[in-house]
């Protein structure tokens, strides 16, 4: 088995993450094709701008999450996202 070297966007991805970059992060897991991972990130990233009043941000990384969880058929994401996107309203 072959080992692949991991590439540098997904190096980059994680740290971003861990240290709160959460737009920044899931603009990386883009750049790679992460697309669900990216979608997953900016549910949380939308959490937290809607948590500190930023609503049009959060409504901002919510439809774009939205759009991704649609095109996978991911449900409960879906849900997830539709319920952030009205609490935020």
């Amino acid at each position: 088995m072959r080992h692949q070297k991991p590439d540098g966007a997904r190096l980059i991805a994680a740290p971003a993450y861990v240290s709160g970059e959460l737009e920044k992060s899931a603009d990386l897991l883009d750049e790679i094709g992460a697309v669900v991972d990216a979608a997953y990130v900016r549910m949380r990233a939308a959490e937290r701008l809607a948590a500190e009043g930023r609503r049009a941000e959060a409504d901002a990384q919510v439809q774009r999450a939205l759009t991704v969880f649609r095109s996978v058929r991911a449900t409960a994401y879906v849900i997830e996202a539709e319920t952030l996107f009205a609490a935020s309203a």
